[in-house]
């Protein structure tokens, strides 16, 4: 199931393929960023990725980063969306819609009363980047 931020707001899309995830593209005007973690609990590391593409789906970047230390697959999507707002902020992009698979990230982050020592600043710096970003 993905979940989406739109100025703190969750939203479930909860009809998708059982089979394969159907990717849609941004409405028009909007770009959408998919992100993604990878964790395996036997495993202190995992990685992070997304791809930014505009309302025709046409690719504008991706990133790839390998995340040292981790000690869940909520933190590795937290991490996946750091990384991915920082990209945003490099190539001076707004109108985004961020897409994610962790439902637990996206309701923390949207949480204003939310505090967990274990995500580490994750959500501050995420909400920091959320603030100087428009319509994200």
């Amino acid at each position: 199931m993905a979940s989406r931020v739109d100025k703190g707001n969750v939203t479930e899309n909860s009809k998708q393929s059982k089979s394969r995830p159907i990717w849609k593209p941004a409405a028009r005007g909007q770009w959408k960023l998919k992100v993604d973690g990878s964790f395996v609990p036997q495993i202190p590391h995992g990685g992070v990725g997304g791809i930014l593409r505009d309302d025709t789906g046409k690719f504008k970047a991706a990133f790839i980063f390998p995340i040292q230390s981790v000690a869940s697959a909520k933190q590795v999507e937290l991490c996946a969306i750091k990384e991915g707002l920082e990209i945003l902020k490099a190539l001076q992009i707004s109108n985004v819609v961020i897409e994610t698979d962790c439902l637990e990230a996206v309701s923390d982050i949207a949480d204003r009363h939310f505090t967990h020592i274990n995500a580490e600043g994750l959500i501050d710096d995420i909400r920091s980047n959320l603030a100087l970003l428009s319509n994200v």
